[in-house]
């Protein structure tokens, strides 16, 4: 349920700087507004695609502003919201309705056109990132100028399209087309292998006009629960109109009528300010949690692109950000649900070192709410301890009954689940909130692995050895390196949870005795194998097989021959180019800058550049894909700022090109405040924030001159390493700078910035 609550706050002038504590040891001189100005799509060619079309969202729902494809005289906002599903019971796989993409599919919905009657032909849009709305101007082929803004509004179900026309002529009025229920899984497959849909169409969406000037589309779902498009309009004179759009979704019941109808009246009642200010009072808190500036042309309004997906794709208490987020594509997409072997695992990374934890709360919340589903997934024999999700699912993570088994009949993706954990645990270690540790991340993750141990054999040469599995997407083999390096690194997180919580777990002996004798990785003359048996010989988009090395970090790549080896595997990977794919180049990007290899990260990413569609969507083939240019972001942190194994290592793998770099509040592992500067070439200072009292290695590549100072500093001493070790106080900051350096952010010369758009 939205809660109809609008605080008309202020809205904020040019903003200067971040508001720093009273006190604080570090500056920031960031003007915002003209910074992201800078770094806004910008659209001069008719955008007609969703990926190559301005797009707004607030977590929920979300919209696409272009021109119709096949008639271009009409204007088109196309809109969806990511938790409008299907509801058809899946405790019967042998029904004859399919999978879960027949059965708990997401909902294709439709979009609003106007017409024009002659070509939109000149168009001068721009993506305003700041205010997270599209503004600019589109004219006719005749020479009609008409003035748009539109904007999904930060925290409320609506989408709102003001237009305008200069000379003062009337405007079309909006229409409504809604789509076919049906699952586009079920209408892609009847396109390509000509075979009927498994489940047949639900119920078509019926019109409503509730007066002259608003409306409602109801579409009813199976086998309850409804998707409701409300909309109103309201005018000052006849050249001039604004369009109030509200999208919900109810289930069992149909509440999402009363609310949808209730959002558009509200909303055209309400002075336009009051909408506008809270919208951008919300980005405007959003955008400076943290901040990075590099002095690259590409990926720096890249990085900034991504941090505005993240703020309209996700919101906490919202639907886990799926394959396409607020944006659905009808015509392209085979996959209406969400996908756990890679792609959601991918698309929140960049929010923990980011430090947007409050965006990551869809997934933890998601994960928290459907636990149960979680449970039943797997067949009735395991649910007294076990839990699982295989390769994709519905919003809620059903599935057919007993999918993820994991034994040597069913050759499943058994660790989907235990990856998932993974994104909960770096959550947790961003926060250091035990309570989260207790309540969220241990009981799933004991589940998870425990799904493993029901499956653990011991061989003859004594070893505990996992029977075949599938490691996503290669194939299926016997101790699938994918599986042991989850299955280790689990056991391992269990062990540290449940002593930093005080349980007696009577599993940790099992656990214990897992990790002491769980086979070792296989490996060949190219490096890690996709598992015993099983070379990785075959072109594939997947690092699933180098997984000891990155994301869980269970190898020593500080010891030479560990690094050689993982080396010699990415290279090996990579060699057989026509498997990569967009997220194989951000892979490959982080495992080079676990090896702190920053011209090697940089090299590698340079291949997502021909993936990446105009307005910064992904898709693979045909098919809209979101994650991969997320984890771009991603890799970009891990050039910057690394945090794992109780290690917090500042600018550890900056490439050489990136002789300035700037950067404030980033997170690290632990709950720290990381903010740090580079100029030319140099580390200048490193600033630190605990926000946990925790313990502190800070690892840096810093002058020996370099002293260290603030309120922290008392708790700290320097190894003989040359790391700095200890336990700052909670609250307490820590400078570490050289002499002369003075602790100020501020964005670094980036000449010639890419334009993303159609410019």
């Amino acid at each position: 349920m939205v809660v109809l609550v609008f605080s008309l706050l202020p809205l904020a002038g040019t903003v200067l700087a971040d508001e720093e504590p009273s006190g604080s040891m570090v500056k920031t001189e960031i003007n915002w507004p003209e910074f992201l100005k800078s770094r806004d799509m910008v659209w001069k060619k008719a955008p007609d695609h969703w990926d190559n079309a301005p797009f707004t969202g607030n977590g929920f729902m979300g919209m696409h502003i272009k021109r119709d494809a096949g008639e271009k005289g009409k204007l088109r906002v196309d809109v969806a919201r990511m938790d409008a599903q299907e509801h058809l019971p899946m405790d019967n796989p042998n029904d004859g309705l399919g999978d879960w993409s027949y059965k708990r599919y997401r909902v294709p919905l439709g979009y609003f056109s106007l017409d024009f009657k002659e070509e939109l032909k000149d168009w001068d849009l721009r993506l305003d990132l700041w205010n997270a709305e599209i503004r600019g101007t589109v004219t006719t082929a005749g020479g009609r100028e008409l003035a748009l803004r539109a904007y999904t509004h930060a925290t409320q179900p609506l989408i709102v399209v003001d237009l305008e026309d200069a000379a003062g002529k009337a405007l079309p009025e909006l229409e409504w087309n809604g789509f076919i229920n049906e699952s586009p899984r079920g209408r892609e497959r009847k396109v390509k292998e000509r075979e009927a849909p498994r489940a047949a169409p639900g119920p078509k969406g019926s019109l409503v006009t509730v007066n002259q000037k608003t409306n409602v589309w109801k579409l009813p779902l199976r086998p309850k629960g409804v998707v409701s498009i409300a909309w109103t309009e309201t005018s000052s004179g006849k050249g001039r109109k604004t369009f109030f759009i509200s999208l919900d979704h109810s289930y069992p019941d149909d509440g999402a009528l009363k609310r949808s109808l209730g959002m558009v009246r509200k909303a055209a009642a309400l002075p336009a300010k009051a909408l506008t200010d809270t919208h951008r009072a919300w980005w405007h808190k959003f955008y400076p949690q943290s901040f990075l500036s590099i002095p690259d042309s590409y990926w720096d309004p890249f990085y900034w692109a991504q941090i505005y997906k993240i703020g309209a794709g996700m919101r906490s208490g919202g639907p886990v950000l799926d394959l396409q987020g607020p944006w659905l594509a009808l015509d392209a997409d085979a996959w209406p649900g969400v996908w756990w072997n890679l792609n959601v695992q991918l698309t929140y990374w960049p929010c923990y070192t980011g430090n947007r934890l409050e965006a990551a709360e869809s997934l933890t919340g998601s994960l928290r709410r459907n636990r149960n589903n979680l449970i039943e997934n797997v067949a009735p024999k395991y649910r007294a301890d076990s839990a699982g999700i295989s390769r994709a699912a519905g919003q809620d993570g059903r599935q057919d009954v007993g999918r993820p088994d994991g034994g040597p009949d069913s050759k499943s993706e058994v660790g989907s689940l235990p990856w998932a954990c993974h994104n909960l645990f770096l959550h947790y270690r961003m926060t250091m909130d035990d309570r989260f540790l207790k309540e969220d991340v241990y009981p799933l993750l004991r589940r998870a692995i425990n799904y493993y141990i029901h499956f653990l054999e011991k061989g003859s040469d004594g070893k505990l050895h996992l029977p075949p599995t599938l490691s996503p997407e290669y194939g299926v083999a016997p101790d699938a390196n994918y599986d042991l390096a989850l299955l280790r690194w689990g056991c391992r997180t269990l062990l540290w949870s449940a002593e930093r919580l005080g349980i007696k777990d009577p599993l940790i002996p099992k656990w214990k005795s897992i990790l002491r004798d769980l086979t070792d990785y296989p490996v060949d003359g190219n490096g890690y194998m996709v598992g015993r048996g099983v070379p990785f010989k075959n072109p594939h988009r997947h690092y699933s097989h180098l997984f000891m090395v990155y994301p869980l970090h269970l190898v020593d790549t500080s010891r030479p021959e560990e690094a050689e080896l993982a080396d010699k595997s990415i290279r090996h990977w990579h060699s057989l180019k026509s498997g990569l794919r967009g997220y194989s180049f951000t892979g490959g990007a982080s495992l080079y800058a676990k090896l702190l290899r920053g011209d090697d990260a940089l090299e590698i990413m340079g291949g997502l550049k021909s993936w990446i569609r105009p307005n910064t969507l992904y898709r693979e083939g045909r098919w809209p894909v979101i994650e991969t240019p997320l984890s771009g972001a991603a890799s970009l942190h891990d050039m910057v700022l690394q945090s794992w194994n109780d290690v917090v290592n500042v600018l550890p793998a900056v490439p050489g090109a990136w002789k300035d770099v700037s950067f404030h509040n980033l997170r690290a592992e632990g709950a720290f405040l990381v903010s740090a500067e580079r100029r030319d070439g140099t580390t200048r200072w490193i600033h630190v924030k605990s926000l946990a009292g925790e313990s502190l290695r800070l690892r840096a590549d810093i002058a020996p001159e370099a002293r260290l100072s603030g309120t922290g500093a008392a708790a700290m001493r320097k190894d003989a390493a040359g790391d700095w070790t200890g336990t700052p106080p909670k609250d307490s900051e820590l400078l570490l700078a050289v002499p002369g350096a003075k602790p100020v952010v501020a964005p670094v010369r980036a000449p010639n910035l890419k334009k993303f758009g159609l410019p």
